[in-house]
């Protein structure tokens, strides 16, 4: 393969030596190392001569190793730490503090509240049926309990539509006549729409979650640290949510979305202090009550 070797361009005698990683190869004395700017790398072994200079970088492996074992996806031309892999998953994460943030963080809970009111019409919808065309009370009984448990900011849709106590007074009126057992058909095509559109959201998101995790570093870490972002994304999306939801649906949808994103956030910086402290945690007491298994703690 003369003829697209590296050599081909040996003018004059010279060679490019910068080959491995983008390290200079010196093949003085036969010692066959590579002189990184910081360390010297033996290609034989895999391992750096010297110490790494920036322990912090990767504290879990030994000073010594080189781009984490696998050269191909951390390179480290300088030895003095690993470069992360710049390929992201098709959608674009945002990063804040050192987090990767989910594009998809907005929409955690109103694609929940979109699945959660698709899922109680339908309950509604099959319990009204069983009732007798004449059960004034049942219907009224079933519609405040599926209220009750309607996410915002469908529930204040809802109530200002049609108030429930407005449905409480056709129990004691009797020129109402209405069919106990029949549904409003729009309301519930309209339930389907949001829910498929809240499983699109909650979909989107998860696959977002899950490139994240697949691609990162350390996929435990951030498997944890993503299950916290969405605790706090649906806790405090729903809080807001609740709390402007007498302002109408349009600021308690925009609230929930601000929730959303707030929550994912902190949430995702409460899960990585919470590790930290358990790391931590785990660090001292195997110091002190298992010293003789600390140094299998160190990845090689």
């Amino acid at each position: 393969m003369q003829g697209i070797s590296s050599k081909t361009f040996n003018f004059a005698g010279t060679e490019n030596n910068k080959k491995f990683n983008s390290i200079e190869h010196n093949k003085d004395f036969d010692l066959n190392m590579y002189e990184a700017f910081y360390r010297n790398l033996d290609s034989q072994i895999g391992r750096f001569w010297q110490i790494d200079p920036k322990l912090e970088s990767a504290e879990a492996w030994s000073s010594y190793v080189a781009m984490l074992n696998n050269p191909i996806r951390y390179p480290d031309p300088l030895g003095d730490s690993t470069i992360k892999p710049k390929w992201h998953p098709p959608m674009s994460s945002i990063q804040t503090n050192g987090n990767t943030i989910n594009p998809f963080a907005p929409l955690i809970y109103q694609g929940y509240a979109n699945v959660k009111g698709e899922a109680v019409r339908a309950q509604y919808n099959n319990e009204v049926a069983k009732l007798n065309p004449n059960d004034k009370q049942g219907r009224a009984d079933l519609k405040e309990k599926a209220r009750t448990i309607t996410p915002e900011p469908f529930k204040t849709m809802i109530e200002k539509s049609r108030p429930m106590s407005g449905e409480r007074a056709k129990v004691n009126d009797p020129s109402f006549k209405g069919d106990a057992t029949k549904t409003n058909f729009e309301v519930s095509e309209t339930a389907k729409t949001t829910g498929a559109l809240g499983k699109i959201f909650l979909g989107s998101a998860i696959l977002q979650s899950t490139m994240t995790i697949a691609t990162s570093d350390n996929p435990v870490k951030e498997a944890a640290t993503e299950g916290t972002g969405w605790a706090g994304a649906m806790y405090l999306g729903g809080q807001f949510a609740t709390f402007t939801a007498p302002a109408g649906p349009i600021a308690s949808t925009i609230s929930g979305v601000v929730g959303s994103i707030i929550g994912f956030v902190a949430g995702k910086q409460g899960g990585e202090i919470l590790l930290k402290g358990i790391q931590q945690s785990a660090g001292q007491a195997a110091k002190y009550s298992l010293p003789n298994l600390a140094p299998f703690s160190i990845r090689f």
